[in-house]
């Protein structure tokens, strides 16, 4: 129910009768699988990145930290 149906411990909590507010389900089932996990930090961090009006985009990384992109 947390990671499928992505659910509140609170709500599984109380589908499972703990009267606990889910601190025993997320202590036990708290963890999501690796995929799931990585899904929800790139949708965290992704959403909240904006570009900056007036900002280039980086330059490749061959050129960067030379000076004048030379080697």
């Amino acid at each position: 129910m947390l990671n499928t149906l992505g659910l509140e411990a609170w709500v599984v909590a109380k589908r499972l009768r703990h009267r606990d507010g889910g601190i025993l389900v997320t202590q036990l089932y708290g963890h999501p699988d690796r995929d799931e996990a990585i899904s929800r930090m790139r949708r965290a961090y992704t959403a909240s990145v904006t570009t900056l009006w007036g900002t280039a985009p980086a330059e490749p990384p061959d050129v960067r930290g030379n000076l004048g992109g030379t080697r």
